[in-house]
């Protein structure tokens, strides 16, 4: 079975538009000649557009003219345009890679505007996302361009667009207990980091809740009065003894200053998924939850140690479950760059593990055993919870965040 997106309806799989239109771009100006264009183009240059996971999507892309032509029927070519990505990519700074051949096809690539008519459509045929695809962490993309058109122009400037490849974020994610229970990330550094710009990133799911002041997450704190002026990072949900609609997140690098947030609705919740990213910069720190920024501060630090040693539980970095109850985790990164809100909020459920700048990346989408691969190949060693028990597993768990 295939899932036909109407034309009529195309506005419904963009999640949001981005100008390109403007300064020496604007060529999309009243014009005299009857010319041809992308119609989604005239206004914006690319959307987004979720693709199935069993069966093949067909979109339309909508064609028209500028003019109706009574007299004769106007024939036009659509392809895709390696090109026209090149220069997005360029243009904006983004890595957006061409989907395959072999997963993309026209059912024709001729348009046939009738006599009397204004606009008709292209059909493309894209196939679902295979594991290997889903697996690195790249954001596909397909452009297409009027290549030609017999008996009238081409309107500069709207003749091509961008639909952006999204998959449906569905995995199998594992989760840690309360208490005293953490996960613990070797590194492969068998002292300390030094940072000049950090970020951490991770999803997490309250799936039982416990009243308790402290629930501690993603963390690194000092081990020793040696280096505990050297900083550390410290993330948790606090206030909680006062009940979850109270909680607020907060997020430290050391001499006791922390930014604190809670997502756009005002608090967090039970069995919904939230996405951190804790980034510290230019003696800035920045809380985004779910890609919107939560809270900045300035602090006195233009660079700081964190200690890797694996001998105690506050050295390396660990994920806690600290007093907060079942926590299911997906996700975790660790960066030596400061990662912008863009980048953020493009990367919330997968990223390329080879991307700059990732030291350490765990999925923890294993589905069993206790055993956590870091994907980038960097840590010599598995993660692993304390207790060396395996925790419990999640499958078919949709991630999006709002």
């Amino acid at each position: 079975m295939k899932r036909l997106i109407n034309p009529k309806n195309i506005i419904l799989i963009l999640t949001f538009v981005f100008a390109w239109g403007c300064g020496d771009d604007a060529e999309n100006n009243a014009v005299e000649d009857n010319v041809a264009y992308i119609k989604d183009a005239y206004m914006k240059k690319y959307a987004e557009l979720y693709v199935g996971n069993e069966d093949a999507t067909i979109l339309a892309i909508p064609v028209s003219m500028t003019h109706v032509d009574e007299e004769k029927e106007v024939k036009m070519n659509i392809d895709f345009s390696t090109e026209v990505l090149d220069a997005y990519n360029k243009k904006y700074n983004k890595n957006y890679v061409m989907y395959p051949a072999e997963r993309r096809k026209f059912l024709s690539k001729e348009v046939v505007i009738k006599k009397g008519a204004a606009a008709s459509s292209a059909q493309l045929e894209i196939s679902p996302f295979t594991q290997d695809l889903k697996d690195s962490g790249d954001t596909y993309a397909i452009p297409v361009t009027i290549a030609k058109v017999d008996g009238a122009g081409i309107m500069k400037g709207s003749e091509s667009f961008i639909y952006i490849l999204r998959e449906i974020p569905i995995a199998t994610t594992g989760s840690v207990k309360s208490g005293a229970n953490y996960i613990r990330f070797a590194m492969p550094q068998e002292e300390y980091f030094e940072f000049t710009a950090l970020t951490a990133e991770f999803l997490f799911n309250i799936e039982t809740f416990s009243k308790t002041n402290n629930h501690v997450m993603f963390y690194n704190n000092v081990t020793s009065s040696a280096n505990k002026n050297e900083g550390s990072i410290f993330t948790r949900l606090e206030n909680g003894s006062l009940g979850i609609d109270n909680t607020y997140f907060e997020f430290s690098i050391g001499d006791n200053v922390f930014v604190t947030g809670t997502p756009n609705g005002g608090k967090f919740e039970v069995g919904k998924w939230y996405h951190i990213a804790c980034v510290y910069a230019s003696k800035k720190i920045y809380l985004y939850i779910n890609g919107n920024l939560a809270a900045k501060k300035d602090v006195p630090r233009s660079s700081f140690k964190l200690h890797t040693e694996v001998a105690t539980k506050w050295g390396g970095f660990n994920f806690g479950g600290g007093g907060i109850g079942l926590t299911k985790v997906a996700e975790v990164r660790l960066w030596n760059v400061e990662r912008t809100q863009e980048q953020i909020k493009e990367n919330m459920y997968k990223v390329n593990p080879k991307t700059d700048g990732l030291l350490g990346y765990w999925k923890i989408n294993e589905g069993s055993g206790y055993e956590l691969t870091d994907a980038t190949g960097n840590s010599p060693e598995k993660a692993y919870p304390n207790t060396k028990e395996e925790p419990q597993w999640y499958t078919n768990q949709q991630l999006n965040v709002e």
